[in-house]
């Protein structure tokens, strides 16, 4: 350990932790990034530094009782702090862009840069950059600023896409412009990246639970009509009139990166265990096997006519994701392609799911009630204010 960043260590641990001292604190907090940027990120000071300004932001608004002027120089006085440590980092160390248009207000021009450090760990630079986006984007979502919190969210995602708080935030702006389905899929990506966001869960529950109860017919949009089956299949309700819908739902899925990640997310947390169950598995299998079917019709035409090589390139990906994640399901189109069999039935054998050991006392209308069994690890506590947990 760097001998004046263990110093600066030693001094952080003895200071107050009152909100009066919280701008001393965050000050301090950059000292030390200054000291040793590396440390300071392997260490994710930049999140115990996120976690003192919000809640010195919380303490102020409480204080004056949610007023809405109050709030918004606590957000602009926020906004500074997270500004002045990117900057400071900026001034002081070699960060790159990582090919994105960063915000001069978090850049210095190249004109005024002295001697900067060179970072040997290009990963710590990608944490550091994408956290920055992605909590001053928390800023101006709290300002209503929702376009400009949606760039910064997209920015940090594409510096730092194995975080799932980030995928996170796009699904809750997805959600106040009312574009549900993208919600889910961001949600969904926040559950399966290598840094997962369990809190992810409640926000695609709460969705699910809107779309559950809804009645649902081919004539709804195909979005709304997708969003609605894939609720009934998670809560393992019964799709009325299943073989017409889920057709009309696998016409768009084919060719939907977004339907399909967030499909096979519910599909890797049923079990095979219960005739619900089986039920809910076998509407998956339907589903992908008519998709499979029309993605390849789809692409073989694009090939045919030569044109849209970019369309073709996607549906290229999309037919390898196809091939990735459906090693369970048969992909046959001989009996899916019939117009007389039943699409329920157009796959020989149902996916192969994890035997459960049965519980006797378990019920259907049990399962229901517990839901999906994700077994998410707990994501670190960012209100945890202190320094026990450096080492």
């Amino acid at each position: 350990m760097p001998e004046e960043w263990g110093e600066l260590l030693i001094e952080l641990k003895k200071m107050p932790r009152g909100v009066e001292s919280a701008p001393q604190y965050l000050r301090h907090l950059m000292k030390m990034f200054v000291a040793d940027f590396e440390m300071s990120v392997s260490k994710r000071l930049d999140m115990k530094y996120w976690s003192k300004l919000k809640k010195m932001m919380d303490e102020m608004r409480k204080a004056s009782e949610n007023d809405r002027v109050v709030d918004l120089n606590v957000q602009n006085l926020a906004m500074g702090f997270m500004t002045e440590l990117a900057l400071l980092v900026d001034c002081h160390y070699e960060i790159p862009s990582f090919g994105q248009d960063i915000s001069p207000h978090l850049r210095w021009n190249s004109l005024v840069y002295s001697d900067r450090k060179p970072v040997k760990s290009k990963k710590n630079c990608r944490v550091f950059m994408a956290y920055i986006l992605l909590r001053i984007g928390d800023l101006m979502r709290y300002k209503d600023c929702l376009p400009k919190a949606r760039e910064l969210y997209e920015q940090s995602c594409r510096i730092n896409p194995a975080d799932g708080a980030v995928w996170n935030q796009l699904g809750l702006t997805s959600v106040l412009s009312a574009q549900y389905l993208e919600s889910v899929y961001f949600h969904t990506r926040a559950l399966h990246a290598s840094l997962e966001f369990p809190s992810a869960t409640g926000s695609l529950t709460t969705i699910f639970k809107k779309f559950a109860n809804r009645g649902i017919s081919k004539s709804m949009p195909v979005n709304e009509l997708y969003l609605s089956c894939l609720a009934k299949i998670h809560f393992l309700l019964e799709i009325e009139n299943s073989e017409t819908l889920l057709e009309t739902i696998s016409e768009k899925l084919a060719t939907s990166k977004e339907m399909i990640v967030s499909l096979m997310s519910v599909y890797e947390h049923l079990e095979d265990g219960t005739e619900l169950e089986q039920r809910a598995v076998a509407y998956i299998s339907s589903i992908w096997t008519i998709s499979y079917r029309i993605l390849l019709e789809t692409l073989a035409k694009r090939i045919e006519e030569s044109e849209d090589e970019p369309e073709i390139s996607n549906l290229l990906h999309l037919l390898t994701f196809f091939h990735k994640e459906g090693t369970e399901f048969n992909t046959s189109t001989e009996q899916a392609s019939s117009n007389n069999s039943s699409p329920l039935k157009s796959t020989s054998r149902s996916p192969v799911k994890a035997q459960r050991r049965e519980d006797p006392e378990s019920s259907d209308e049990e399962i229901l009630q517990r839901g999906r069994r994700r077994g998410r690890a707990p994501r670190l506590n960012e209100s945890n204010d202190t320094d026990d947990e450096l080492f």
